[in-house]
Order: structure tokens, then sequence, then C-alpha cells
């Protein structure tokens, strides 16, 4: 019998609503590696390292905005996916960041619709979901 390791995604959140960090911690924690930032300061040294498949971060942060933690992941993780997840309007959001930003979302985001942006499958029927 031939067994294949599949690695887990490894998800940098960034997220200074605590509550909502915490959601987003729990909904992903059972298929990837999170790693989370509340805040821009806290971020950019994460971003910066790399080592990670997805960079999902809210637009709007207490200390700033996405745009210079989503810039430096193109030169410090440029293979992994840029995702904006914001409560602002898409309009507004891509005015703003669609050079940095590979998908832009808005708050709130369905479960599903948030799994499969960040590039995970649908669970299949009998392994945590339907089909």
């Amino acid at each position: 019998m031939i067994v294949l390791a599949v690695r887990q995604l490894i998800v940098v959140v960034v997220e200074d609503d605590e509550l909502f960090a915490k959601a987003l911690v729990r909904l992903l924690r059972a298929r990837c590696e999170v790693r989370l930032a509340g805040s821009l300061a806290v971020a950019l040294p994460l971003v910066a390292r790399g080592g990670f498949d997805v960079l999902l971060c809210d637009w709007d942060l207490g200390d700033g905005n996405a745009r210079e933690a989503l810039a430096l992941c193109a030169t410090a993780a440029p293979a992994a996916r840029r995702v904006i997840l914001s409560a602002r309007p898409y309009a507004f959001v891509s005015e703003r960041a669609s050079d940095v930003a590979d998908l832009i979302l808005e708050k709130p985001v369905d479960p599903g619709v948030l799994q499969r942006a960040i590039g995970l499958p649908r669970p299949r029927a009998g392994r945590g979901g339907p089909a």
C-alpha cells in the first residue's frame, strides 16, 4: 500500500477584530496550519519570513491597511495566494489593492466560499461535510 503525505496549507491570517480572528482560526485550523497576526506591525515580520501558502488579510487594520503586507508578500512569498477579506465594498478595496491581491472578498463571507478561495477543496462526503 502506498501512503502519500499531504502537507497542510500554511495560512497567515491578519485580522485585528479579536472575535472574527478567533472564528477564522476555528474555521481553518482543522484543515490548515494557521499563523495569526492581530495587527500590521505583527504581520510584517511574519510575512517577511515567508514560508506560507496563503496570506488572508483584513483590509482595515488598527495600525494601517493591508497594502504593505500584501506588497511584501509578493516579494517574500511570491507563490503565496494573497486574499483580502474586508467589510468595505469590493469597489473601494479593488481601487486600492487590485495590483497586490489575487482575490478580494467582502465580509460577511460564506465559510465554504472562503475555504475554496484560499485553495481548500470541498470536503468529500463522509469526511467532514457534504460532497
